[in-house]
């Protein structure tokens, strides 16, 4: 799961819809959905472009790996 809120189904549905319109900027789009921002919107957008939904999937990990592996956490490395 996401940390922090999550964006209600009927605004992530919206929010798509003025996506797929493409006539609205991201600043836009948030002004029209008010408890969201800028930056929120971006997020999903990129969600919508990769995943096809709002959030990712549980088995995705997005960002860095890990240096260590688990193994080497065990030992102490």
């Amino acid at each position: 799961m996401p940390a922090g809120k999550l964006v209600e189904p009927h605004e992530a549905a919206m929010i798509r819809r003025y996506l797929r319109e493409n006539s609205l900027s991201t600043q836009a789009i948030a002004n029209k959905t008010p408890p969201l921002s800028r930056r929120t919107i971006d997020r999903l957008r990129l969600n919508f472009q990769l995943f096809d939904a709002p959030y990712p999937p549980l088995c995705v990990t997005i960002g860095r790996p890990k240096k260590l592996t688990y193994e080497q956490e065990l030992v102490g490395g």
